[in-house]
């Protein structure tokens, strides 16, 4: 039941599986597929520099939305897994990223990855507790918001939330924490160096002394992010989307609940800011229209 595609020409040979929308490039790209029931979903104009995509088991998703920006990809989705990729994210070179035991990877726009990252939902070999014989690491999903930098060969691992506007410093591990928006962290493992920061994607290598001087002071406030009605609970999003029998379905869903929500839809408070506050979001509002597969193209 294996299918590989390498080209677009490949698309029609596709028997038990699917890739919708074509890229304007594929590049050295392989799309392997091991099961069947598993759907590649790219945004118009998506380029697919090089790299391996790895479908090992059925009924898993990957999707890619449009960027600006090439992708260097190296994933591997496992049975019932998401890799989602919202809009404009760079890569400095290949993602590594691993869905495994029906977890959930959700990335969101315009976020910057540096060389050497590595993303995983499992530890894959199983760990019990010698006095209970009960298991202890279990697999979970892991999110990174919207204008989240990661640091050269950062690793995220499984149980991470990242909040929108974090920066994660080079070779930082991040094991399970939640890591509040506009914050940054290093480390292995990770802390906390300081909160109340943002970060701009312009690149200084080259910056004459004028230009170092204008960037002493940054106009805006984009970058900064906030609770409000938009704001979403992840583990209820990803709950609903995996409540969903089939692919198209997750995939229906998981525009609802993640992809067509608000610019602080993966605001993460601090510790000082959630304590005690009932208006944090307990879940994700859904969207009063069901929307198709054939909706997702006409964005």
């Amino acid at each position: 039941m294996g299918e590989k595609v390498t080209c677009s020409d490949d698309l029609q040979a596709l028997k038990y599986n699917s890739v919708l929308g074509i890229p304007k490039n594929w590049g050295n790209l392989v799309v392997e597929f091991s099961g069947e029931g598993n759907i590649l979903i790219v945004d118009e104009g998506v380029d697919l520099r090089g790299g391996k995509i790895r479908f090992n088991g059925s009924n898993g998703v990957v999707m890619l939305r449009s960027s600006v920006h090439p992708y260097y990809l190296d994933l591997t989705v496992w049975s019932d897994t998401i890799l989602f990729i919202d809009k404009n994210c760079y890569f400095n070179g290949q993602l590594h990223a691993i869905a495994s035991e029906g977890r959930y990877i959700i990335i969101g726009k315009e976020c910057l990855f540096s060389f050497g990252i590595w993303i995983r939902t499992a530890d894959v070999h199983i760990v019990y507790d010698a006095n209970t014989h009960n298991r202890i690491n279990l697999s979970k999903d892991v999110l990174i918001g919207d204008h989240v930098w990661l640091g050269q060969d950062s690793m995220i691992l499984k149980g991470s939330q990242i909040g929108s506007g974090s920066i994660i410093g080079a070779k930082s591990l991040i094991a399970g924490k939640q890591i509040e928006s506009n914050s940054s962290w290093g480390g292995n493992p990770a802390k906390r160096i300081r909160g109340d920061v943002f970060w701009d994607a312009a690149s200084s290598h080259n910056w004459s002394s004028s230009q170092t001087e204008a960037s002493l002071h940054f106009p805006g406030n984009q970058y900064i992010f906030a609770q409000d009605e938009t704001t979403v609970s992840f583990e209820a999003a990803v709950e609903s989307i995996r409540s969903k029998t089939s692919a198209s379905l997750k995939i229906d869903m998981l525009r609802e609940q993640i992809a067509e929500t608000g610019s602080n839809r993966f605001f993460l408070p601090s510790k000082r800011q959630s304590h005690g506050d009932s208006s944090v979001s307990s879940g994700a509002s859904a969207h009063p229209s069901h929307r198709t597969l054939r909706d997702f193209f006409r964005k």
